[in-house]
This record gives C-alpha cells, sequence and structure tokens, in this order.
C-alpha cells in the first residue's frame, strides 16, 4: 500500500502545532509492514506527489475545507478517505511528547486544557509557591490567546512545560472532546500527573480514577491535591508512571495507524483513459499570427505536425479583459470575460486563476505549455501544477528575471541583470512599475519557486538559458534546455517533453461543482496577495521570501 496522508489545515507557513499530528501519523504508517510508502503533503501538493509515488491511498486529515479541485483529481487517481474525530481519534506522538518522569520539577501547574485561565482558588498555589521562592505555570497546553505567544511554541516544548511541572490540570474548559483526548495522553506521555475534572472524567475510556489519574469535583480542590502531591513524591511518580504506561501501552499514533488500515475499505486503483494527448497552449494574441520569431515557428510547428495530439490555445490580447480558447486552425471555442483589465505587471487574479482551473478539468487538459505571458498571470504555473498538470516552459522573453521582460532599465538602455546591484535594480522598478523597495528580490524568489514547479524549461539562445541559470537556480537543473535552431529539431524536443511529463496518464474531462473551498494561488504563497496592496519595508519582505523558500526545503515545491 502505498499512502499520502493530506494534512488539510497546512497553509503557507503554518506553525508546527497545526500539522504536527499528520506528521506523527504519517511516520507511524511507514513503520507498518503493510505499508510501502507513507507521504505528507498539503492541498496544493497532493496531486504531483500522488502520481509521482503512485499512491493508491490519501488520507484527508485536519478540520480545514478541501478545494473541490483537488479532491476531484485526487478520486481519479486513487481512494480518497475523510479522517474526522470519529475515524481518527486522538493520540500522542513519542517524538514529539515523551520525556522521563522526573523527580524534580520547576512548576506547579500546566494548565492543559481550557483556554480560560484558572480561578482566584488556584491563586493561593501560586503566592505560597511564591513565598518559597520557586515558579509557577498556568499554561495552556494547545496554542491560546495571542498574548500567550504558544502559537510559536514547537510541540516538543510545551510537553517539557508538562515534564517540569508537579501535575497537569484538565478542567472544563471550551475545547471540545478530541483537544481534550490530544491533552491528556500528550501530557500523560510527556510524564506528568493527570488531574481531571469529575465532568470530563468519562471521556477517559478505560483509565482507572486514582491509579491513571486523580479526579477533582471542583478548582477549590485543587491545592489541597497539588499539596499532597508534594509532601507524597512517591505517589505523584507512581500517578505519572500509571499514566505514561498507557498511554505507550493504547494510545500511540502506532496504534491509531494499525486500526485506521484494519477499518479502511480496499482500495480500487482506477484505469486511466485511453485517448490522445491533450495540450493547452498559453500565450499572447501576437503570437497567433507570427511566423517570423522562433517562438512563432515553434508554436506552429507543433500546430501542423500530423500526430494525435489535441492542441488548444489559450489565448489573450496584452491589456484586454477577456481571454479565448481556440482549436489548433484557430477557430474559436470559447470566450471568458473578466471584471478588469490585467496590468502586465500583477502577479495575481483570481478571476483568472478560477477560470484556467475550470478550463483545465472541462477540457481533459494532460500539458500545459506557456509560450507567452503576456495577457495571462504567472500563477498559472503553479495552479497547473497543483491540479496535476505537468507544465512546459518555452521563454519568449526575460521575464522570469525582470517585470521589464526586455531587459531595459527606466531610461532605455539595456541591462544585464548580472551586473546590475539590488539598489539600482529597485530604483528603475519603483520608477517603472511603482514596485516597494525590496520586492524585486521576493518576486525573483516566486519565479525560481515556479519554474522549478515546470517539468520542462526550454530558451531559444545558449545565452539567454546561462543568464537564467546564474540568477534563477531553477534554471540550472537539468531540464531546462537549449532549443536547437532548426525548427524541425526544436518541435521533436518539445514533443519528447510533452510525453515524458504527462506519462501514460490521462486526464478525464470533468465539470466540478464551482461552489466549495476554490484553489487559490494566495494560500499557496507567502506574501503574494499582499504584493500591491500593502507598503512592507525591506526587511519584512526579505522575510517573506525567506519563508518561500524554506517551503521549497521541506519539500513543498516539487
Amino acid at each position: 500500500m502505498r499512502v499520502l496522508v493530506l494534512d488539510l489545515a497546512l497553509a503557507g507557513a503554518a506553525p508546527a502545532q497545526r500539522h504536527y499530528r499528520a506528521m506523527a501519523l504519517t511516520r507511524a504508517l511507514r513503520d507498518l509492514p503493510e505499508v510501502e510508502t507513507a507521504l505528507l503533503a498539503e492541498p496544493w501538493t497532493a496531486i504531483t506527489l500522488a502520481r509521482a509515488h503512485r499512491c493508491n491511498r490519501v488520507l484527508a486529515l485536519g478540520p480545514g475545507a478541501f478545494p473541490e479541485a483537488v479532491l476531484e483529481r485526487l478520486r481519479a487517481l486513487c481512494s480518497v478517505t475523510r479522517l474526522d474525530a470519529a475515524a481518527l481519534q486522538p493520540a500522542a506522538a513519542p517524538e514529539f511528547s515523551a520525556f522521563p518522569v522526573a523527580d524534580a520539577f520547576l512548576y506547579d501547574v500546566f494548565h492543559a486544557s481550557g483556554e480560560r485561565p484558572l480561578p482566584a482558588a488556584v491563586g493561593r498555589v501560586r503566592r505560597e509557591t511564591a513565598r518559597r521562592g520557586a515558579a509557577s505555570a498556568f499554561l495552556p497546553f494547545r496554542a491560546g490567546p495571542a498574548r500567550e505567544g504558544l502559537d510559536r511554541v514547537a510541540p516538543r516544548e510545551l510537553a517539557r512545560f508538562a515534564n517540569l511541572s508537579l501535575a497537569t490540570v484538565l478542567d472544563a474548559g471550551p475545547a471540545a472532546r478530541a483537544d481534550f483526548l490530544a491533552a491528556a495522553m500528550e501530557s500523560a506521555l510527556a510524564g506528568s500527573p493527570l488531574l481531571v475534572q469529575s465532568d470530563l472524567a468519562p471521556w477517559l475510556e478505560g483509565w482507572t480514577p486514582g491509579q491513571d489519574y486523580l479526579a477533582f469535583h471542583d478548582l477549590d480542590e485543587l491545592p489541597g491535591l497539588l499539596e499532597s502531591l508534594r509532601a507524597d513524591p512517591s505517589r505523584r511518580r507512581r500517578l505519572a508512571l500509571a499514566g505514561q504506561g498507557r498511554v505507550a501501552a493504547h494510545h500511540l499514533y502506532r496504534h491509531r495507524a494499525e486500526c485506521l488500515l484494519r477499518d479502511l475499505p480496499d482500495a480500487i486503483p482506477p484505469a486511466p483513459e485511453a485517448r490522445a494527448l491533450h495540450v493547452l497552449h498559453v500565450l499572447g494574441d501576437a503570437l497567433l499570427h507570427d511566423r517570423a520569431s522562433a517562438p512563432g515557428r515553434l508554436l506552429h510547428g507543433l500546430l501542423e505536425t500530423e500526430d494525435e495530439t489535441v492542441h488548444r490555445l489559450y489565448s489573450s490580447p496584452a491589456h484586454g479583459h477577456y481571454a479565448r480558447l481556440l482549436d489548433a486552425r484557430g477557430e474559436p471555442l470559447r470566450r471568458m470575460r473578466f471584471p478588469d483589465f490585467l496590468r502586465p505587471t500583477r502577479l495575481l487574479c483570481d478571476d483568472r486563476e478560477q477560470a484556467f482551473s475550470r478550463l483545465l478539468r472541462e477540457e481533459g487538459i494532460d500539458v500545459v505549455h506557456i509560450h507567452d505571458l503576456t495577457g495571462h498571470t504567472p500563477t498559472l504555473i503553479p495552479l497547473a501544477a497543483a491540479l496535476g498538470v505537468p507544465v512546459i516552459w518555452s521563454a519568449r522573453d526575460d521575464r522570469a528575471l525582470c517585470h521589464n521582460a526586455d531587459l531595459r532599465d527606466d531610461r532605455g538602455a539595456a541591462c544585464d541583470p548580472r551586473r546590475v546591484t539590488p539598489q539600482r535594480c529597485d530604483v528603475c522598478l519603483e520608477r517603472r512599475h511603482g514596485f516597494a523597495r525590496g520586492r524585486q528580490a521576493y518576486r525573483r524568489t516566486l519565479w525560481n519557486a515556479w519554474l522549478r514547479q515546470c517539468a520542462g524549461l526550454f530558451f531559444f539562445r545558449r545565452e539567454a538559458l546561462e543568464l537564467h541559470a546564474d540568477l534563477l537556480p531553477a534554471a540550472a537543473r537539468p531540464a531546462a534546455q537549449a532549443l536547437p535552431e532548426e525548427t524541425p529539431e526544436a518541435v521533436r524536443a518539445v514533443q519528447a517533453a510533452y510525453a515524458d511529463a504527462a506519462g501514460e496518464w490521462r486526464w478525464p474531462r470533468s465539470a466540478a461543482p464551482r461552489d466549495g473551498k476554490r484553489l487559490r494561488v494566495a494560500e499557496m504563497q507567502a506574501g503574494i496577495d499582499e504584493f500591491w496592496t500593502e507598503q512592507r519595508p525591506l526587511a519584512k519582505w526579505r522575510e517573506i521570501a525567506g519563508a518561500v523558500l524554506q517551503s521549497q526545503r521541506r519539500g513543498r515545491t516539487p
């Protein structure tokens, strides 16, 4: 079995607490003998990873909304199971929560469930602790109010708080049953004795009061319980070891993974549809009738090749508010109108992204070939990749390096990006396009991520390939190559890239419902939705660029 765990809570640079449980489940699945491969993904990399690793089972974990377009594609690839609270009971992970039971402690109370602070009755404990000169902790185990700052604390550090506390308190706060159980098991595995309010005790099924935990009816009883544990260290240790042993024997993610696979229905692999390859060419209107330049000759050479490939053209004018879908002869098939014009320097347009997403699904597109992004947004690249459609990029200009696609500066002089200082680059882009200082570095970081998502990169000149490879690491990959000067040889090279990228799989045509959660590029890339709307200092844009690079290193960008 080849399993893909889909974490619906992931969005951008999410804190560790939002997805460490999905990580623990994935690691537990890898240790099972019947699982050949177990991968962790987020919605916009799930399809690519599922295809690359030939996964036959997807487990969607978390409370987040699922993009309908991705869900539909995943169901065409393999069996998808949504894991809610009933299907996957809370558990603990030794790599995040396990500590030896400590004989000494630094804190009196670790507040593990309930987001409200403990009442004044427990204040007596704090005052007594202060009189002895010791410390006291009243911290929620899960991320609480922003003033606590716990959303930036790693789960293992929170478990260390529990381990160094005299006891862990779980009272009747607003947390749900699943959150309460997770907090109880993680605190117990951390080696902290549990003090549980009696109203919540029925949730701990199979646990023995007085042996695995201590129950209290009212918060006024807490000071006395804490003092009794302090006066009797051996009793405290027995409670901590009993709770830790119960979790280790019955409530680890390894146990949950075994039960989960036992209860899942058999996965039925879908059969790929036998049909011709469908290629969508993205271009500007100016390239439609261009047979003189190398990009134009390549386009028409591909369209005029006699084979079974079905070609579609997705064309838009430079400053228009519409796009057209054409067949290989240039005959219009449909027209899509948008509410506003597209400025050539924009990076993001939600209306155009959703129209492109519907087009890929409804036409059954297997490969996207981008010739020219005039009239289009570059976010079509990550959008196609998120839907499992490989992208072939043939660079008609130098748009990936600079918003001035012709590499002319604000004075009209030719520019070599390798010799221009970042300060001079910022001045030029501010004068021509209104960029704030520092955004060119962020923009290149985005372009490097987008080109890395392309299955093939083609350049019409060797010098252009070398220039891009010097400035963008994604262009230095073996997938990047310079096209032959002769058009027939260039056509054959691109056709070979089509076949390698698409493989044997063909996407079925579908008309997915337009309601539900949309797949938005603004959720994939940190800060892109604020590129034009928010004035940020240079240091902040460098920080956002670092977040994108960190996302690539974690493997989110295939």
